[in-house]
């Protein structure tokens, strides 16, 4: 509620997703569509026409890949290509992935010493007078009509990341970037329970497991480290 309406406009300028990636080979290339559970642009007012669809351009040594949209130009260029890096200090032997089978979607990721967590808005508004999707432009049309309530609600998303372990002054699972920006340098905090071997009980709420390389005391444990604490 301390954000002017100008600071909202900017905040609505980033992107936060989550969701899974499904392979195909049938072309004789890897072509991979994204669903998206979370969304920094989704509106019901101007859904998506197509899923994300990209194609693999992997490196020699397999540490990095290109993605490049099937989706083309008018000259037949993909529209985007974005880099993805393996970061040299992660340990790909541990990974982690779980998300919220109740209330709003959220999605939590660990690969090596390294966190991502997602927590989808509340609610997505309807703008009066946007022209088009896209959550900045939905913004623009949210200030100019002077709905405050709205810009709040579309910059909703929570998404940051940041390192597990502690050290150097560091908590565990400290948050080093955040689309909450207030919330950088400050710890990701959770509360666990084991319900079964696929299941967690995460402040309060059943979360799925959907890919893990670690036994099941091993996840409940690096969820626990997430307590709050004090070096």
């Amino acid at each position: 509620g301390d954000l002017t309406t100008q600071q909202l406009r900017l905040l609505a300028r980033q992107h936060c997703f989550a969701g899974y990636s499904l392979p195909d080979w049938s072309s004789g290339s890897l072509a991979v569509t994204r669903h998206h559970i979370i969304d920094w642009n989704y509106s019901a007012q101007f859904p998506r026409s197509r899923p994300n669809q990209w194609r693999v351009q992997l490196s020699e040594d397999r540490s990095s890949f290109k993605e490049w949209s099937v989706a083309v130009d008018e000259f037949g260029q993909s529209v985007y290509m974005e880099r993805w890096q393996r970061r040299p200090e992660d340990d790909p032997g541990r990974y982690l992935a779980l998300y919220r089978s109740c209330g709003s979607p959220a999605v939590l990721v660990v690969v090596g010493d390294r966190f991502a967590f997602a927590e989808d808005r509340g609610t997505c508004p309807i703008v009066d007078g946007a022209r088009g999707g896209g959550c900045a432009v939905l913004a623009d049309a949210a200030a100019d009509c002077g709905s405050r309530e709205a810009l709040e609600q579309l910059v909703g998303i929570a998404g940051c990341t940041g390192l597990v372990s502690s050290g150097d002054g560091r908590m565990p699972w400290t948050i080093e970037r955040s689309t909450h920006p207030w919330l950088e340098g400050t710890q990701l905090c959770l509360s666990a329970a084991v319900l079964d071997s696929q299941s967690f009980e995460i402040d309060g709420q059943r979360w799925e497991m959907a890919e893990c390389s670690m036994t099941c005391a091993d996840v409940l444990g690096l969820l626990q480290s997430a307590r709050r604490s004090s070096l």
